[in-house]
């Protein structure tokens, strides 16, 4: 789940299958609130080959390195993220496991 500001997005996901679904939130004059759902879904797959620029013209090897290096910075990004928001007195699971795709994409 995420949180910033006017929306909450959650990605659930099962298999091959990712399910988002964010809901905004916005403050309307008279003290009224207004919510906006969106969904989309995607495959793992299809999530996962659309990273990365060109594949189409990669080996499965410069395809794979590719794939891992974006893994990397995601990772990366998400400790950054993390460091930031404990920081901040948030709690954060610890025990998590960031959904692997490379089965799906490769």
């Amino acid at each position: 789940m995420t949180r910033e500001n006017n929306y909450i997005s959650y990605q659930l996901y099962q298999e091959d299958e990712i399910l988002a679904i964010t809901i905004t939130f916005s403050n309307l004059k008279e003290k009224k609130q207004q919510f906006m759902v969106r969904y989309d879904m995607e495959t793992a797959r299809l999530a996962g080959r659309g990273l990365i620029e060109d594949e189409d013209k990669m080996t499965a090897l410069e395809f794979q390195q590719a794939y891992k290096q974006i893994d990397l910075e995601d990772q990366k990004n998400r400790t950054a993220t993390e460091l930031e928001l404990k920081s901040k007195g948030y709690h954060i699971h610890e025990d998590y496991v960031g959904l692997d795709i490379w089965e799906y994409v490769k």
